[in-house]
Order: C-alpha cells, then structure tokens, then sequence
C-alpha cells in the first residue's frame, strides 16, 4: 500500500474517530517505540506506515489520548496490513468498514468479537431501513460466559420478518451467547446508580447491565449504533464515522481547566451526552468564582432568563430546578439544557439562567449557539451541543479561527 492511499484511509476513517484530531505526516525517529501505533505524548498518537519503513503519521489534538486508542488503531493498522494483496484496488474501499467493524468487535470483546461485529453489521443495515413506517431501535446483550446452545442463531432471527421488534432498548433485550446462539429475552434491571454511567440516559441501564466481560449494543431511532463495555459508553456510529469516547479524560479536563468541582463537571459532561444523543441540540456554561462579578456586570444575559427573577419563567425554574446542577434528576437536567438558549451554572452548581437568549458581539461569525459557547467561554467554559450531536467546549477570550478546547462526538 502506498503512502498516498494509506494516508486517505487514515484521514478518512481514524482521524474522525477522535474528535477534533489534525493529522500531519512525520519522519521516523530511531529513538520512538517499534510498536507500529502509540502514543508519542498524551495528546500525540504517531502510526506507522506497515509497508514503507521510515513513513510516519502524527494524530494530534488538544485533549488526552489514551493507551487503549492507540491500541485500537493498531488493531485495524493490523488489519489492513493482511490486504497487501489488494491495497492498490478500489475493492479494499469496500472493506474498510467491515474491517472497523470487527476491530472494533475485537476492542470491546475478544473473546465473541465474531457475534459482536455480526450484530454492529446488521445495525448498520437497519439504521437505513423502517418498520411499518417507523425506524428501527434495538438492543442487544453478549455474554461471554459459556452457556448452553440453543440452536436459534440470533442473526438468522435478525433476519425473520419478526426479528426487527424483539426489543427496542428502552425496556427490554435480547441476549445472546459468545456462540451467537439467542439465550433469552431480559427486562432491564433499575439501580439507584443506573444515571451515574457514562453514557446517554436512554442507554444508562444497558451500560449497567454491562459489566466485568459483557457487551451491550444498542442501536436508536436516530440511526445511532452504540457500544458499551465496563459499564460505559465505549463506541458509537455516529454520521457514518465511528466515534472512541475517552470520559474520565474529559471530565478531568473540565475540572482542571477551571478548579470546578469533580462531581459539577461530571454531571456537565453526561448530561452533554445526553442532549448530544437526544438530537435536541442545548448550550451549557460553568463560570469561575473569579468572573461571576464580570459576568453579572456584562450584561449578556437578559433578566427574565435568569433563575428566580420576578418573571414567570424566573420564578418557575426556581421552583422546578430547586438544587445545585449535579444533584437534579439526570432527567430534569436534560430537559433544561435542551430549552432553546444556555443554560448558565456557577462553580457551586448553582443554576442562574436557564434557556438563555446570549448577546454575542456584532460582526462575528458563526451559528447563535457557537457564538454563545465562545462568549461564554470568556466566564470560564462555554459547552455547544448541536442538533447533529457534536459537543464542543470553549475557554479563554474568543479569537478568530479559535479552537475549541475539546470536542466529543
């Protein structure tokens, strides 16, 4: 494989996994690791051409990489080097998915990566299909446990004219063996904990159920394919591009950027997630102690916005918000993000306006919720969530070109 068409593949199907990640080319450097993918720094993942010694490319963003990123791109680096046969032919463009798919599979769960990537396949076909006119949601369980076949092969239900409505995710799904063989039909168990996962609140109890070596994969009425292991959102499908959620690095780089509390920036970041899969779109703002006087004096935000203020909508979110941020219902905070306008919270977890109308400056470029998120961000962080799902973070003065310091999704 050449080092044009290598690059390509990596432009066009690694770098959109890791959201706002650039990629530039290297030369090779005697004193790096041999492995094929790793991590130069944390924000830094260098790939290895696996034909042309010497031949190098740079992921690069603002936020963390982890150890299990690089891993996974040498998985499918891997991969595509066992294609050397047809790398210089259209056909590998058509194998290229298939080939995520399964690397993905192999990420989550070795040991029935063949299931796994079976289910994400069929996922991918009914996320562009409809059933009596409605499109098709699903959840599935893997155990990886050995259990006793049933000789009902789960794909070959996918396929029956009934298999499309077995279980939708939201109350129930199907599990199945590290064989592919159907074992049952499970109702969600709800634990007090089940809203405290890292992962979209339709999806948390999926994400609870799977824990030590199981795999839950869902697939939403937005067409959405989500994948989840240690009891967090690890894949989604999202636009046509597989997207790697790294949580723990984000919301530790919420809380550091500004001093905000573990559990603010926490329940900020899920319920980001949220909103982001929800496909309402929302804004969202944590402001420092040391500029909530600036931002009071700004007077960007306009009175009947702001919680408790003698308006009606004022004196309403006052009595339906009542708690810090973080310890609202997962529920009523996603309902307030996603009200047209910011929802503006101080570094107690305060709520102090919610649906908030900004004013940006005159001349600025952009969409209404981005320029909000920027100048938000001048207060300490300014979180845009768009009606596509993309979430981007802001901090520091605006400039223009600026770059978001994170991006998920």
């Amino acid at each position: 494989m050449d080092k044009t068409r290598f690059k390509s593949i990596i432009e066009k199907h690694v770098r959109p996994m890791f959201t706002g990640s650039e990629l530039s080319e290297e030369d090779e450097n005697p004193a790096w690791k041999k492995r094929r993918v790793f991590l130069r720094n944390i924000c830094e993942m260098i790939v290895r051409h696996p034909g042309v010694p010497g031949k190098c490319f740079c992921l690069k963003r603002s936020q963390d990489f982890e150890a299990a990123d690089a891993d996974f791109v040498e998985g499918l680096v891997d991969q595509l080097s066992k294609l050397e046969s047809i790398a210089d032919t259209p056909l590998l463009d058509d194998l290229v998915n298939p080939l995520l798919r399964r690397t993905v599979a192999v990420r989550v769960c070795p040991d029935a990566s063949e299931v796994v990537a079976a289910v994400l396949g069929q996922y991918e076909s009914w996320a562009e299909q409809t059933y009596e006119g409605r499109r098709i949601a699903a959840a599935v369980g893997v155990e990886t446990d050995n259990v006793a076949p049933t000789g009902a092969k789960l794909i070959e239900v996918f396929r029956s004219p009934f298999g499309s409505v077995l279980a939708n995710g939201l109350e129930t799904f199907i599990k199945v063996g590290r064989s592919g063989d159907l074992i049952g039909y499970q109702e969600y168990e709800s634990h007090p904990d089940d809203a405290s996962r890292f992962a979209p609140l339709r999806f948390c109890r999926l994400a609870a159920w799977s824990r030590d070596s199981r795999v839950g994969l869902g697939l939403s009425r937005n067409g959405e394919i989500l994948v989840f292991a240690n009891q967090r959102l690890i894949f989604a499908k999202r636009r046509g591009i597989w997207r790697h959620f790294t949580h723990s690095a984000l919301t530790k780089r919420i809380a550091l950027q500004n001093s905000f509390k573990p559990d603010l920036c926490k329940a900020v970041y899920q319920t980001s997630l949220d909103v982001s899969f929800a496909k309402t779109g929302g804004g969202i703002a944590l402001i420092r102690r040391t500029k909530a006087n600036d931002l009071a004096t700004a007077g960007i935000i306009g009175p009947k916005d702001r919680v408790g203020d003698s308006h009606l909508k004022g004196q309403s979110l006052k009595i339906i918000i009542g708690k810090p941020f973080h310890e609202l219902d997962r529920r009523l905070r996603q309902d307030i993000v996603a009200m047209d306008g910011a929802t503006i919270i101080d570094y107690t977890g305060k709520v102090l306006a919610a649906g908030a109308i900004i004013k940006v400056d005159g001349g600025s470029d952009g969409g209404g919720r981005l320029l909000a998120a920027r100048t938000l961000g001048k207060y300490g962080l300014g979180i845009k969530i768009s009606s596509d799902g993309k979430i981007e973070a802001y901090t520091g003065e605006p400039v223009p070109d600026q770059k978001p310091l994170f991006e998920v999704g």
